[in-house]
């Protein structure tokens, strides 16, 4: 650390970053990449035939898991909106009776009322 000399506003006891980094040059070693080499991912000439087969298997096997998972996804999703609707409309058709009876009830309220005056 390099030792400073405060000046009139500058508090003593505030540290200040004195280290200084070294700038990378251009000789210096580049970061290493996400991506092994291509040497390294090659694979020796005995598994073609090996990868081939895995690959023909992934092939078959593949279109029924996707279509497993897709169903699950889908049947879950279905009972979810299934269960929302229910309740929208569990609650629309309460508030409809409920306007319902209020309309009634004051309609005949009004009737006896009329009839009560005679």
């Amino acid at each position: 650390m390099i030792p400073r000399s405060p000046t009139s506003n500058e508090d003593p006891s505030i540290p200040v970053l004195t280290e200084r980094l070294p700038t990378p040059t251009a000789t210096s070693t580049p970061p290493p990449s996400a991506a092994p080499p291509p040497e390294a991912t090659a694979a020796p000439p005995g598994n073609a035939d090996a990868q081939r087969a895995a690959l023909a298997q992934l092939a078959v096997r593949l279109p029924a898991t996707v279509e497993a998972l897709a169903a699950q996804h889908v049947d879950a999703a279905i009972e979810g909106a299934t269960e929302r609707l229910a309740e929208q409309l569990r609650t629309t058709v309460a508030a409809a009776v409920r306007d319902s009876v209020r309309a009634a009830l004051a309609e005949e309220l009004e009737r006896l009322r009329k009839a009560a005056a005679r």
